[in-house]
């Protein structure tokens, strides 16, 4: 890797039968280069991610021609000479697979503490064309990386004030008994690898059942003309924008995972729904069930409503292609293909490829524990790969059985959890005495820009107008449409 001189006396480099920098003038090239970035790519006030700027030709024109604009430099060699030295440098073998892991764990815990899917629309990914042809492993990583937390933060961003407004919702109805129906017999449904051969048989019997669905078989239900009669959503989920939207005209329970009530920031987490939306005052709030998936919660809530038997069906719980049963229902392939949510902050929480093995056995145990001396209600349609210690019924023995779905006289049911009003009021105090500097403020921001952005790209000028009034007029509305739901 030797330095050679160009034209204008500046230097370039060549590495693998590659020129790093034009041989005839780098900065031009560089300025040009970022000239055109800054015109297709770039907003005001992100923050410049440039990956593999060589010689440090990039950083240069930058601190020159635009120093207010802040960025952060990562590279994948060390260069005998650079006229930017504060890159973070990760070198690797291109050629050495082992070393291509080693390289691609490190880039993902130095992403992990600088870009999440809140703060990712705050970013600008700026990537030199020479580097990504010849450190192509690092750099597809990278924008992998990017991808996936853009297309979280695009369900984040669209479902953050629903959510809010869900949770105002969620805590007001949990401070009531709740109302719920009696069926005698429930079908529980998830999207299991076997949801798809199970589903023609179901619609024989979808008079006879009540149907509980999760949010993620919702599509590959009504693909096959079943009507969900409650869906089951918990945290809105990184994949809700898809889900729900399948969901519409629907009943639909949202609850919130025991994750997201919970004070995450000592783990370095700072995006779970209520680290950011709500007080600690308002804690416990309404969650699914602890150390269970939207199954387990909807599997709680059938307990309440079934009289005489509940039925899971596609509850596999099996490792598919290294990924457990959290895997979405295949329909979902080609629009999730630059998502993967097992690699996010929420890794720890969730199944991910290298826990699929010791994620499962906790999850069969919970269902054991439900299904062993618990409830004798409940029984699994198909057997799988993996024991849940719960009653299983055949296909045969399923469409032989005579049941009539039977509503009996509503009920009601006190919660365990409850949170009185006064919460609510005291943070919508907090809120209005602090506005802009209140962490509710600074999402409804973020989501706002959000908004302006994806207008902009779209031409919808009526969107892009209203998005950017005055903000401090609408934090007001929404603080006035909130105090609506306490009278």
């Amino acid at each position: 890797m030797d330095l050679v001189t160009a034209k204008n006396n500046e230097y370039t480099i060549k590495i693998h039968s590659h020129w790093i920098h034009s041989t005839y003038h780098p900065t031009r090239e560089a300025e040009r280069f970022i000239q055109n970035f800054l015109l297709q790519h770039y907003q005001e006030g992100q923050i410049i991610l440039i990956i593999g700027s060589g010689l440090g030709y990039l950083e240069a024109v930058l601190e020159r021609l635009y120093p207010n604009i802040s960025f952060i430099s990562i590279d994948f060699s060390l260069y005998p000479k650079t006229l930017f030295n504060d890159k973070l440098i990760f070198e690797y073998n291109e050629n050495n697979p082992t070393s291509i892991q080693n390289v691609q764990r490190a880039l993902r815990q130095q992403l992990l503490h600088t870009i999440t899917d809140e703060n990712i629309s705050l970013y600008a990914l700026m990537i030199w064309p020479v580097s990504q042809q010849i450190f192509p492993s690092a750099i597809n990583f990278i924008q992998e990386y990017m991808n996936s937390m853009r297309a979280s933060a695009a369900t984040l961003h669209y479902f953050g004030w629903q959510w809010l407004r869900n949770g105002f919702r969620n805590v007001l109805w949990w401070n009531k008994q709740i109302i719920l129906p009696k069926y005698t017999h429930v079908v529980v449904i998830a999207a299991g690898a076997t949801l798809e051969f199970i589903l023609p048989y179901l619609l024989r019997k979808r008079e006879n059942y009540f149907w509980i669905v999760a949010s993620s078989a919702v599509k590959a239900c009504r693909a096959h003309g079943l009507e969900p009669d409650l869906v089951i959503s918990i945290d809105g989920g990184y994949h809700a924008g898809m889900y729900l939207h399948d969901a519409e005209g629907l009943d639909i329970l949202n609850a919130f995972t025991g994750i997201a009530s919970t004070n995450t920031s000592f783990m370095g987490l700072h995006s779970s729904f209520f680290d950011r939306f709500v007080s600690f005052s308002l804690q416990p709030i309404p969650f699914s069930v602890w150390g269970g998936t939207v199954m387990a919660t909807a599997i709680h809530i059938a307990e309440q409503i079934a009289t005489e038997e509940i039925i899971l069906a596609g509850q596999d719980l099996s490792v598919i292609n290294h990924l457990t049963h959290a895997k979405p229902h295949h329909i979902y392939n080609g629009m999730l293909a630059h998502h993967n949510r097992y690699h996010t902050l929420y890794s720890s929480h969730y199944p991910i490829e290298l826990h699929s093995h010791a994620t499962l056995p906790l999850y069969a145990d919970w269902f054991s524990q439900r299904g062993v001396g618990h409830n004798t209600l409940l029984k699994r349609l198909s057997p799988s790969a993996v024991d849940l210690g719960i009653e299983e019924i055949s296909m045969d023995r399923f469409l032989s059985k005579e049941a009539k779905l039977y509503k009996a006289a509503e009920y009601r049911t006190v919660p365990e959890i409850s949170v009185r009003r006064c919460a609510l009021t005291q943070l919508l105090q907090q809120w209005e005495e602090q506005l802009l500097e209140h962490p509710l403020s600074q999402f409804l921001y973020t989501e706002q820009i959000s908004q302006i952005t994806l207008a902009k790209r779209i031409g919808d000028i009526v969107t892009v107008k209203r998005s950017s009034c005055d903000l401090n007029e609408r934090l007001r509305e929404r603080i006035q449409f909130l105090h609506g739901y306490l009278r």
